[in-house]
Order: C-alpha cells, then structure tokens, then sequence
C-alpha cells in the first residue's frame, strides 16, 4: 500500500466473489475508502477485476474511533467507477455509504455530521499508521 499524506477527502456523489462478502457486509455504513489498485483475481465464477481499497469506518463511540476494515476488493462496477472518478492524489480518500439499488450498488452520499466524523476517522487512522510506520523505522524493520 502506498502512504499518501491526507490532504483533502471527497464525498460520495449520489449516482446517475471472496471478500465481497465482506463488503456486503458493510452495505448501509458510513465508510471512507482510499483505493490502492485495480487487480484482476480468481473468484468462483472465474477471473475478476476488484478495485483494492482500504475501509475504515468511523465509530466514535470506541477508544480508536474507527473501525479498521482493512484492505477489500470490490467488485461492483458502479462503486468502483464511482470512487476513481472521485479521488486524486489531492484527494485519496471518499467518504460515503454503499447502497443496493435494485441489481446493482451505488455510492452514495452521507450528512454533513457523518462525513465530520468519517474525517476524524481517517486523521486518527493516519495518526496510528504514521506511529507504527516510525516505531518499525526506529526497530530497523522495513516500512509497511
């Protein structure tokens, strides 16, 4: 995973095989999502393009406040179109809810108080990340 320093986050807009179920799982959620790479894999139906993302999902009410869903694959083409029309290198992360609409998934856009605490979700994640990062550079182990 590439360390991108957190400048700007975009919000959702709303829309005109293994490890998706976990994503499925997520389906109703405020998340924020730092895509790290189109990968093609071997699912049960054959092969797939997923689009890697990171997920971290706010949650105040912890001692983190965030949830650490780390590295998943999403399948869904309007979700994957939807998050890399989205960020930049300016803005690498999106902050939104995913949505089934009829046969498909759509990302769509969370309140003003929800992308709040989706951003101090990311900031103390990025916090942690920075921490661990320079603990393992001062043990001589190499950098995640």
């Amino acid at each position: 995973m590439t360390r991108r320093q957190l400048s700007l986050v975009a919000e959702a807009t709303t829309p005109g095989a293994a490890g998706a179920e976990r994503m499925v799982d997520l389906v109703g959620r405020v998340l924020a999502f730092q895509p790290l790479g189109v990968e093609t894999i071997e699912t049960k139906r054959g092969p797939a393009e997923a689009l890697f993302v990171y997920v971290i999902e706010p949650a105040p009410d912890t001692e983190a406040g965030y949830v650490d869903h780390g590295e998943q694959p999403i399948f869904w083409s309007m979700v994957r179109a939807q998050l890399a029309d989205r960020t930049s290198d300016e803005t690498p992360w999106v902050v939104g809810r995913i949505e089934k609409l009829s046969q498909a998934y759509a990302l769509r856009a969370v309140s003003p108080d929800e992308h709040a605490a989706a951003i101090h979700a990311i900031k103390a994640w990025a916090l942690v990340m920075a921490e661990a990062q320079e603990s393992a550079a001062q043990a001589g182990d190499e950098p995640f």
